[in-house]
């Protein structure tokens, strides 16, 4: 069986976006938390730091907290690249050693 994994980064914090997402993106309730059939949630970027909708913080926690006790730990190793080092290094920085841009 193959995996497939959804990508979701930077909730800031915005529950009610997170669990429109996630339904329109074909998971559902599971007992206290969310799954899908055939598919795996992956979050990077930030989750609750900030946002407009700072009351939504807690709820989005909630969630977060439902997909830790369900979760199957795994490493992915990748070279990691941002934008933001792309607009430094125009800026006449050099890119860390071992990037794809050095």
């Amino acid at each position: 069986m193959k995996l497939v994994f959804d990508i979701i980064g930077d909730i800031h914090g915005h529950a009610d976006e997170l669990k429109a997402l996630l339904s329109n993106m074909g998971y559902s309730r599971h007992g206290r938390g969310y799954q899908h059939e055939d598919r795996k949630a992956v979050f990077v970027g930030d989750f609750v730091d900030r946002g407009s909708a700072i009351g939504e913080v807690p709820a989005a926690s909630e969630i977060l907290n439902r997909f830790l006790q369900s979760a199957e730990i795994m490493t992915i190793t990748v070279r990691s690249y941002r934008l933001k080092n792309a607009e430094k290094r125009s800026k006449g920085t050099k890119a860390p050693a071992g990037s794809e841009a050095e």
